[in-house]
């Protein structure tokens, strides 16, 4: 059920995102989340696309994606309120698998 780290990078990806391996690394990823449309009254076509860096480990038994970085891309409005200014992420995932037909 495991992949080695550096090839998550081969998975294909849904809905415009992208997964790839930062150069120079064997188990750092950036993911470019899809972009994401938000209808504001009195401001047209409001888009924002998160770019989130994350490190993969496989482990025998699960695989953790932990991730501390997280720049949001999007429409001019999105620059002009600098809105990576005002937030953090920190994201840690665990993913396990039971082997076996039950």
């Amino acid at each position: 059920m495991q992949l080695p780290a550096g090839q998550y990078a081969c998975v294909p990806m849904p809905l415009d995102s992208s997964l790839s391996r930062i150069r120079g690394t064997a188990d750092e990823f950036k993911l470019i989340v899809p972009p994401m449309q938000f209808k504001v009254p009195g401001i047209p076509g409001v888009e924002v696309r998160p770019v989130v860096n994350a490190k993969v480990t496989v482990e025998p038994d699960r695989v953790v994606v932990v991730s501390d970085s997280c720049i949001i891309h999007g429409s001019p409005m999105i620059e002009q309120i600098r809105l990576n200014d005002h937030f953090d992420i920190t994201v840690r995932i665990c993913l396990t698998w039971a082997s076996g037909a039950e």
